[in-house]
């Protein structure tokens, strides 16, 4: 089921060869998964409808967002290695593009500027990792992997070998923390086919949870995030294959599948002229553009007021360089996303602070059974991991604790966050025990003081009994001392360890504790 809800999100563009263009096979995977789970395709149905009403809802602040970026450079040959200038292109390429920044954004057409919209959103390199350490935004992983994509497994209808370069264990490498971090995986995704390579999938976007036109469950199991071929990254790449210049040359791969990232489908709605996108502003086409530039076309009659198809659009499959906008609903789309589903993804990335660690319980001596209070006395703690001694944890703040069973008690906390930690360790700090009836002590007639005691114990009969047998057993009931014991004798414990045992004389027990 994990795969099945993991190939929805699949945007995969293929370049089959020289003269075709990209082409995306969200519908085969829809239709596998509606064979898989019936009803499927109503549930996207349902959310195209629920993201009209949600597009509308959207503030219209001027904040400007800011997303950091960690690009993943998984490579085989030096050429897969691409240069931090590549990356750093694609960065402003972004904020252009996604800004209207774009010097070709005069080339939107007149019927559409109404509607042209600015997202409002700033992508950064991360400058801090996950754990709190300086850091380029640039991972770089060598791998023993050719190429990501199995071209068996792919024709098959199986597209879980990509997902091997967001996993080190699979040859790729592992996310950095998705709540926090947009990832970016760059490799070769490449497909040998019958003794040719073929640069076919130029890349895919899976959607954060939550985004409010995607149905629920798009993520796969590991994660959100953009996976980009390496050859199409940046503008002037000097990696590309011929066949993609002129066509995927512009680092708008990229910007295509950011806008998937952030909650926006393909303008055509992966459909004939009755499908939709779930967005009023772009005009219904019958299928996507063929990696062309044709301003003439208008294949759906069904719009009011009837629009050309808008080629010009990201999310449509246009020649790059004839691409140059977002729309309005598009872009309250991703803002609804940033202000929600993905709202901490526009925190600030800090530098954490050392962690202190101390606590206390309201409670050192209890009952078992009894409910004690602990306390964590931290500082700059996002996380806590309690060990109390009897092989419980806990990793609440301020948790409460019961003891089953009597004992002394050694407890430690342990306090972290993204890059320090603390422990604090009290030794024997909880003293467990049934509580010793005060009439019951008085018929015994025997007395031993002090008690807790650091093992040595004095004895007094109060009728001045000489030589009472006594033995000495721990909580197993197992014997670690016997004899004779005179009139105010000492019992000495010292060579055990701290804990609880138990004086036995004349069908007497009497509770010792050695701290």
């Amino acid at each position: 089921m994990n795969k099945i809800l993991f190939l929805l999100t699949f945007l995969l563009c293929i370049h089959l060869n020289a003269q075709e263009t990209h082409r995306c096979f969200t519908t085969q995977y829809q239709q596998f998964l509606e064979a898989q789970n019936p009803g499927y395709l109503d549930s996207v149905n349902e959310t195209f409808e629920n993201a009209k009403s949600d597009a509308q809802a959207t503030s219209k602040t001027d904040t400007v967002y800011r997303i950091p970026l960690v690009f993943h450079v998984v490579w085989n040959t030096a050429a897969e290695n691409i240069s931090d200038e590549l990356i750093v292109d694609q960065v402003a390429k972004l904020n252009e593009d996604f800004n209207r920044q774009n010097p070709d954004s005069v080339n939107t057409r007149a019927e559409f500027l109404p509607v042209a919209g600015n997202a409002g959103v700033e992508f950064y390199l991360a400058d801090i990792d996950p754990e709190g350490n300086p850091t380029t935004g640039i991972t770089r992983t060598q791998t023993s992997i050719t190429n990501f994509p199995d071209a068996a497994e792919l024709f098959a209808g199986d597209f879980t070998s990509l997902e091997r370069i967001k996993s080190t264990a699979d040859g790729g490498i592992d996310a950095w923390d998705q709540s926090r971090y947009c990832n970016i995986w760059v490799g070769d995704l490449t497909i040998s086919f019958l003794g040719y390579e073929l640069p076919g999938l130029l890349g895919y976007a899976t959607p954060p949870e939550g985004a409010p036109n995607w149905p629920p469950g798009s993520v796969g199991d590991l994660g959100d995030g953009l996976v980009i071929f390496y050859q199409v990254v940046g503008r002037n790449n000097p990696t590309i294959d011929p066949t993609l210049v002129g066509i995927a040359d512009e680092g708008r791969t990229t910007i295509h599948e950011m806008g998937h990232y952030l909650g926006l489908r393909h303008i055509w709605g992966d459909g004939d002229c009755t499908m939709d996108d779930g967005l009023a502003d772009t005009p219904p086409a019958a299928q996507q553009s063929q990696s062309d530039c044709n301003l003439n076309i208008n294949s759906c009659s069904n719009d009011n007021p009837d629009l050309p198809d808008m080629v010009e659009n990201y999310m449509d499959y246009s020649m790059e360089s004839c691409m140059n906008m977002f729309t309005q609903d598009q872009v309250d789309i991703i803002r609804a996303m940033l202000e929600g589903p993905r709202n901490d993804l526009t925190l600030p990335l800090v530098q954490p602070e050392p962690v202190t660690a101390d606590f206390n319980a309201d409670i050192t001596e209890a009952e078992p059974w009894e409910i004690i209070q602990f306390t964590a006395n931290t500082t700059n703690a996002t996380d806590w991991l309690w060990d109390f001694g009897d092989g419980t944890t806990s990793d609440l703040e301020n948790p409460t604790h019961s003891y089953l069973a009597e004992g002394l008690f050694t407890v430690s906390l342990t306090a972290s966050n993204a890059a320090f930690d603390a422990t604090e360790t009290k030794t024997d700090y909880i003293l467990v025990q049934e509580p010793v009836s005060i009439e019951e002590e008085i018929l015994l007639d025997i007395h031993i003081q002090p008690n807790p005691s650091t093992g040595i114990f004095k004895v007094n009969y109060e009728g001045g009994m000489e030589n009472q047998t006594f033995s000495i057993r721990d909580l197993k009931g197992r014997l670690l001392q016997s004899g004779s014991l005179i009139n105010n004798g000492i019992i000495d414990l010292t060579e055990f360890d701290s804990g609880i045992y138990f004086f036995e004389s004349n069908s007497t027990k009497i509770k010792l504790v050695v701290l």
